[in-house]
């Protein structure tokens, strides 16, 4: 835990590059989606190479805490879906979706039955 004011929030950018170790993934926003932002990073005092998700709606004024560990993620339908699958996972085993909703609430998991054609 930290606190301010030298607490704050870092977000993973370029760090990815220079530590190619880190599982960081880069910072995402689209163009048709306005305001969403989804980033890697970490609340603390300094930049560390544990990563969790945060996400803003407004263009990085405002900042949520989504997920805990390293996700690689994408926005869809003009920001109304934001979707993520844990790094070193094997999604093709998973059959848990878990919806959240706005500014970060969790809505009950609902289990769903999957099928791949590969």
């Amino acid at each position: 835990q930290c606190f301010l004011p030298r607490c704050a929030l870092h977000i993973s950018l370029m760090f990815g590059v220079n530590y190619p170790n880190a599982k960081h993934t880069p910072l995402l926003s689209r163009a048709n989606a306005p305001g969403i932002i989804v980033a890697s990073g970490n609340m603390g005092y300094s930049h560390s190479t544990i990563n969790d998700v945060f996400m803003s709606s407004d263009g990085g004024v405002e900042w949520d805490h989504v997920l805990d560990g390293s996700y690689h993620f994408q926005i869809l339908d003009h920001g109304g879906l934001v979707v993520a699958a844990r790094k070193g996972e094997s999604t093709l085993n998973s059959s848990t979706l878990t919806m959240r909703g706005s500014r970060g609430t969790t809505r009950p998991s609902r289990t769903l039955k999957l099928t791949y054609m590969v």
